[in-house]
């Protein structure tokens, strides 16, 4: 398998305050035969990230890849979408080939990477790629949050399910940070729901954020601590925000480099 990496990093690097999107990642694999073709690419996206939701970043809905071509009539996107049309009648789960790829300027904490995979190559000779899309990107509008109570929400949640149907719509516990002492352990949770986000949360009948946040560890919003064995489900009292979607395009032209 012979795999070929162009890295177009020289411009972010002189410019990390760089205001126009760009490719910041482009990853291609191709076999000889023509079996495990792969494109990654990585966009970068300037963006002020003040208040977006990182638990459910991508509203999947409205998120759209249009076009994914090159210039020797290579029509990656087509493609992709033609092999996972394959595997869907086969009875296989398929993923969206773009997805949240995380903070792009840690160092000033703003800026966003998405990240884009496809099941194709490029076509022999190509040299450029033109790709255009729509990142639609969840944020926190805690202006008009509100409290209520949760009942019984399980702490453990098959991988990949929604969560239990609450009022709030579908809410799911996930395992997070975690800590240990010499005589206790403590196991960190966070909540998520994808309809209206959770900026705090307490567990019913008392947890130990507060003793662990003493012993130092942060605390993000919507996590808890619980010490020792967690029970099977949890009452839990939540304060909730709504969710603003904003879409992000993107349409850029780059050269691939083979």
């Amino acid at each position: 398998m012979n795999t070929r990496m162009t890295w177009i990093l020289a411009a972010l690097l002189l410019a990390p305050l760089a205001e126009a999107q760009q490719v910041s990642r482009l990853e291609i694999t191709k076999a000889p035969d023509g079996a495990e073709a792969r494109t990654g690419i990585d966009v970068y996206i300037p963006l002020d990230i003040t208040n977006l939701d990182f638990n459910n970043p991508i509203n999947a809905d409205r998120t759209r890849l249009v076009a994914v071509k090159d210039d020797a009539g290579g029509d990656l996107l087509a493609v992709h979408e033609a092999i996972n049309a394959e595997s869907l009648e086969q009875g296989y789960a398929v993923e969206s080939p773009l997805s949240f790829a995380g903070i792009a300027d840690h160092a000033n904490d703003k800026d966003v990477k998405v990240g884009i995979m496809l099941k194709a190559a490029p076509a022999a000779g190509a040299r450029v790629i033109e790709l255009e899309g729509t990142v639609a990107l969840n944020f926190i509008n805690a202006s008009n949050a509100a409290k209520t109570t949760l009942k019984a929400i399980p702490t453990e949640t098959e991988w990949g399910s929604p969560g239990v149907e609450t009022p709030i719509g579908p809410v799911r516990i996930e395992p997070a940070s975690s800590m240990s002492t010499d005589d206790a352990h403590y196991q960190g949770y966070q909540v998520v729901s994808p309809n209206a986000p959770i900026i705090a949360v307490a567990v019913v009948g008392g947890d130990a954020s507060d003793e662990v946040h003493a012993m130092g560890m942060g605390l993000e919003p919507g996590m808890f601590f619980i010490k020792g064995d967690a029970p099977q489900t949890v009452d839990l009292e939540v304060t909730y925000a709504a969710t603003e979607t904003r879409e992000i395009p993107f349409k850029l032209s780059f050269g691939v480099g083979l």
